[in-house]
């Protein structure tokens, strides 16, 4: 390479350039894909969720109108249902098995025009929901085991 010219140089650094650009650009396309294909989650991610309905009752009474909210021990989301007439249900991808704190709120009534409704009480007790979901989950409250809430006025 000796007495080469100063184009021919020229030529040599500028290929060279383009294939390192080339291999630079190649290699951030590889890991962008590999970076695309370990980001989010799969739809299945966490427990399966089942579904699950039932009925709350306080002293026997059925609850007219309130809210349950199953939160789980273990792994997994919580879910949440409007109690109507004594009963709530969770659709197929609600629930997850197993060991869940329920959260009962019990209303005075049925939500005004503006949807609000006035919070009688709220009860903490915990159930048993299994794999395979259920349609009759009984949720049996004693007066007792329902507060007063503490955000009323």
């Amino acid at each position: 390479m000796i007495g080469a010219s100063p184009l021919f140089y020229l030529v040599l650094i500028t290929m060279e350039m383009k294939m390192l650009k080339s291999l630079k650009c190649s290699m951030l396309a590889v890991a962008v894909l590999v970076l695309a294909a370990g980001c989010g989650g799969a739809p299945n991610d966490g427990p399966p969720r089942i579904a699950v309905s039932g009925t709350v009752t306080v002293d026997g009474t059925v609850v007219s109108h309130g809210s349950v909210f199953f939160s789980p021990r273990g792994p997994g989301k919580g879910a949440n249902a409007k109690i109507v007439d004594g009963a709530f249900e969770v659709p197929s991808n609600g629930a997850v098995a197993g060991v869940q704190s329920a959260t009962v709120t019990i209303f005075t009534g049925p939500p005004d025009d503006d949807g609000v409704s006035e919070i009688q009480g709220v009860a903490v007790v915990e159930v048993t929901i299994p794999a395979d979901g259920t349609s009759d989950l009984t949720i049996a409250l004693a007066a007792d085991d329902v507060k007063p809430d503490e955000n009323a006025e």
